[in-house]
């Protein structure tokens, strides 16, 4: 085990709290506890958005992906500019020319930032696909990108919890059911390629 490791697991945890507060209002929010139940550090889940000209200019902090043993949790600060009104949309479509912007943090129990990523994000316009994701292994000590880039290329991007990249692949077309062994070691998906007007899948 690493020190990392040993330290949270020695008690300190990751909670994801969701309040009502007066008026109806939600407050969601992450809490790094301690061995003795006190809370060392909160990070606020957070959006906004605002209309200027045609576009929608969105900034939000979002939780994207808790480790299984809850010592250690992926956070983003996300930034776009999108033609879809996000407060009659929770899952928006993509489109052609919009750019998501992701700053992602790693951080362990004890609220440190372990390491910091900036992904640029390209989608496409169709609704059903997933133009970005991340995903602990189960043992926690690796963390998987995915993520499209302005050529339309898919990419896959693993790293290890200090920030160091353990492998990358790419592929022209989609991926899809993105799965990482519990080691961290294997990365499997299903692609798929167009074939006359079908898409195969293997």
């Amino acid at each position: 085990l690493t020190k990392t490791q040993k330290e949270d697991k020695n008690g300190y945890r990751i909670e994801v709290v969701g309040e009502k507060l007066r008026g109806g209002e939600d407050k969601d929010e992450i809490r790094f506890v301690s061995p003795e139940g006190n809370v060392v550090k909160s990070v606020q889940l957070k959006s906004a958005a605002n209309k200027i000209g045609d576009l929608w200019h969105i900034e939000s902090t979002n939780l994207e992906e808790v480790s299984a043993d809850k010592s250690k949790v992926i956070i983003s600060e996300f930034s776009s500019k999108t033609r879809y009104n996000p407060e009659e949309l929770t899952d928006y479509p993509g489109y052609e020319g919009e750019i998501w912007n992701y700053t992602v943090k790693l951080m362990n129990g004890r609220g440190e930032v372990k390491f910091t990523k900036q992904i640029k994000t390209f989608p496409g316009d169709d609704p059903t696909a997933s133009y970005w994701k991340t995903l602990f292994s189960k043992e926690g000590n690796a963390v998987l990108f995915f993520y499209r880039d302005s050529e339309h290329i898919f990419h896959v991007e693993v790293y290890d919890t200090k920030g160091n990249k353990l492998a990358e692949a790419s592929n022209e077309n989609y991926l899809r059911n993105l799965q990482i062994a519990p080691d961290g070691k294997i990365v499997g998906a299903e692609t798929e390629q167009k074939v006359g007007k079908a898409w195969i899948r293997h």
